[in-house]
């Protein structure tokens, strides 16, 4: 099994938890909590000579996943890393530069994966 720090007491990386983004991957070393959630809106339809209206379908909502991420210090070069970390978590909030068709592109996609936890494959992000 292995351990969650070095002799020195510095973390070590997660393996198979990271956000993949189009700078470079967001490597963790702390789990992050994730919170996902999906809600669905149902239909009250009224039926003559019923006293009770029957539930029906109507629509759902956006799949809506959301994180906290702990970036920790145990060494001077932690430091730099998070920052460049903390960038590019910034990065993906703003638009892209577009071309003379379209003034700005909206933010590329990424991938978040942590083990099982979404699923096997992970999932794409925004």
């Amino acid at each position: 099994m292995t351990r969650a720090t070095y002799a020195d007491g510095s973390l070590r990386y997660l393996t198979d938890c990271q956000i993949d983004t189009p700078l470079g991957p967001i490597r963790l070393k702390i789990l992050p909590d994730i919170s996902d959630s999906k809600s669905v809106n149902w239909q009250n339809e009224t039926i003559p000579g019923r006293s009770t209206p029957i539930s029906t379908f109507g629509s759902s909502e956006p799949r809506q996943i959301q994180t906290e991420l702990y970036f920790m210090i145990t060494k001077t070069a932690d430091i730099s890393e998070n920052l460049v970390y903390l960038r590019r978590i910034e990065s993906l909030a703003y638009p892209e530069n577009g071309d003379a068709n379209s003034p700005y592109y909206p933010p590329q996609i990424s991938h978040i994966k942590c083990g099982k936890l979404l699923g096997d494959n992970g999932v794409c992000v925004i």
